[in-house]
């Protein structure tokens, strides 16, 4: 998030309070977009990856998939 490089913030929806504050606010920050979606568990396996409390996208294109995603959802 501090070199710029990324476009979307996604926490996971079970992170502690603090967390969340603290990375809604590195993000206001940053000007990112944030979403708070699935669980931590969730989200690690959605890359491959351990339990995340949030990850960071970098790719403009795949943030305009998830983003077109996301409101198609609601």
């Amino acid at each position: 998030i501090k070199s710029g490089k990324a476009k979307l913030l996604i926490i996971a929806v079970d992170v502690a309070e603090n967390t969340k504050k603290n990375l809604k606010l590195l993000a206001t920050r940053y000007s990112l977009p944030v979403y708070e979606l699935l669980s931590k568990a969730e989200l690690g396996l959605a890359i491959g990856k351990a339990q995340r409390a949030s990850i960071a996208v970098l790719d403009v294109n795949f943030v305009k998939m998830i983003v077109k995603n996301i409101n198609q959802a609601d």
